[in-house]
């Protein structure tokens, strides 16, 4: 082998061996369409997705399918391979699935052309949880809230019975301090 083919096969093992590291962090990895069926986004675009990424602790890395594709069989990761056809994009969210999947529904939105309706980046396909998910799993999990909104909704629910609890035993002290007073002013009035 020459020297050259060496530094690229140790490159290309680097390359696999970060985005292992990095599919490990994660939470979420979605895998997507940067193309679409033009131009695709422009870099501009694609650093402006990676800004409001980064506001999500969350990441857009640019590597080649086959690549992608070692760093998933380290993983077992089945089914992933379809998605990994054409020029690609690996989104790896870091803590909240919810927003990253939320950011990149969002930025889509925003990115929609004639030919590209659905918008830019194009959703393949997800990995969560430890299982592959399609598209629509990805854009039903963009419409859930954040896990913040999530928890405080928890506990209010939690909370509600302890508070009627609450309210229907006070209630009952706050109508005999009422009927009190009144007997009281009553009472008053006769003296009077």
């Amino acid at each position: 082998m020459t020297e050259k083919i060496k530094k690229s096969l140790v490159k290309k093992k680097s390359v696999v061996e970060d985005l292992i590291s990095r599919i490990d962090k994660s939470s979420i990895m979605v895998i997507t369409d940067y193309r679409g069926e033009s131009a695709g986004l422009k870099v501009k675009d694609i650093s402006e997705l990676r800004k409001k990424l980064r506001a999500t602790n969350s990441e857009c890395k640019i590597v080649k399918n086959t690549l992608t594709g070692k760093a998933c069989e380290h993983f077992k990761i089945d089914g992933i391979q379809d998605a990994l056809k054409n020029p690609t994009a690996v989104i790896l969210g870091y803590k909240d699935p919810v927003q990253t999947a939320k950011t990149i529904v969002e930025f889509a939105k925003d990115k929609k052309t004639a030919e590209n309706l659905k918008g830019l980046p194009i959703i393949k396909a997800g990995y969560i949880e430890g299982r592959v998910v399609n598209e629509s799993y990805i854009r039903t999990l963009a419409e859930l809230p954040s896990k913040e909104v999530l928890y405080s909704q928890l506990l209010r629910t939690m909370q509600a019975p302890i508070s009627g609890v609450m309210n229907c035993m006070t209630g009952t002290i706050r109508n005999l301090i009422y009927c009190l007073n009144d007997l009281k002013d009553k009472k008053e009035k006769q003296l009077i």
